[in-house]
């Protein structure tokens, strides 16, 4: 099988590559080179927001059978965000250009990686369901909504499939809610956490969202729009203590008037489709962060 994987350097495509590189032939998407090739792999520089059909179709040798598009522009709640333009360029331009040269190359599947984001938060103790209304809460939340709503509406002869992550975590990982919170745990700063031990929701650990992914490729009749998350439960103040705890330092939590909400993901349709996660929060908090503190 060949495989194009968009945002192949990234933390989650460099996994879904080194995974896939096993068994296929595998081309990866960079906008800039940012890691040296991998065997078995053709490394492409690509700008997917100025793709053509003609580019695509001379640098894969004219034929592709999966497209996992990985690639996005992410923001950062805890820092500088990048603008609504900005994001809209790498991920929804890029995404319809994507969708239309994916079309003339008679692909069989177009797996995209969207983000819980689009979705809106619930009352505490309440799950997000896929066919939920969205209702993103920032410029990233909203041009991810944006690409899921193309990736619906192109009706070319093509299964689709948008996988809504949510907060896939690693060690090496991109999640700026991990990283802001393993950097203030660090530096023994207070962290914020809302009322009632705050935000309530189920991060999926790496190894459980490559699996999820992989499957995606070939399981059948997958509906539109699948939640990609984890078996367990969590306060961001849960959370919090089970990073401190792994790297073996104290936690400073701070409550605020942030009413408690859930950003759960309801995972049934994952668990028919592609099967139940594996690693709860705890045993995957401690593989990842244990004695590195």
């Amino acid at each position: 099988m060949r495989v194009l994987v968009t945002g192949g350097s990234g933390f989650l495509g460099q996994h879904i590559v080194r995974r896939l590189a096993r068994d296929h032939e595998v081309f990866t998407a960079q906008r800039h080179f940012v890691s040296p090739s991998r065997q078995g792999t053709h490394d492409l520089e690509l700008d997917l927001a100025e793709l053509t059909p003609e580019t695509l179709g001379r640098l894969t040798g004219g034929r592709l059978d999966v497209v996992v598009h990985l690639a996005a522009r992410l923001d950062n709640p805890f820092g500088v965000d990048h603008t609504l333009s900005e994001l809209a360029s790498s991920n929804v331009v890029a995404t319809l250009r994507l969708l239309e040269a994916s079309a003339v190359l008679g692909i069989r599947r177009f797996v995209h990686g969207s983000t819980g984001g689009v979705g809106r938060n619930k009352p505490a103790g309440r799950r997000m369901y896929e066919n939920d209304p969205a209702g993103p809460s920032n410029p990233y939340g909203l041009t991810k909504h944006l690409a899921e709503q193309a990736v619906g509406a192109y009706h070319w002869p093509f299964e689709k499939v948008s996988l809504r992550y949510f907060a896939p975590y690693g060690r090496n990982g991109s999640n700026p809610m991990f990283q802001h919170v393993i950097a203030a745990i660090e530096r023994s700063d207070a962290i914020d956490v809302g009322a009632g031990g705050g935000h309530e929701m189920n991060p999926i650990h790496i190894d459980d969202a490559v699996d999820a992914t992989i499957r995606a490729i070939d399981a059948p009749g997958l509906p539109p729009v699948l939640n990609i998350a984890g078996p367990d439960v969590v306060s961001m103040a849960e959370l919090i203590r089970l990073l401190a705890a792994a790297l073996g330092r104290p936690a400073i939590l701070r409550e605020g008037p942030q009413p408690k909400e859930s950003g759960v993901a309801d995972i049934e349709q994952m668990s028919r489709y592609l099967g139940l996660p594996r690693i709860g929060i705890a045993e995957g908090i401690r593989r990842e962060w244990a004695g590195a503190g």
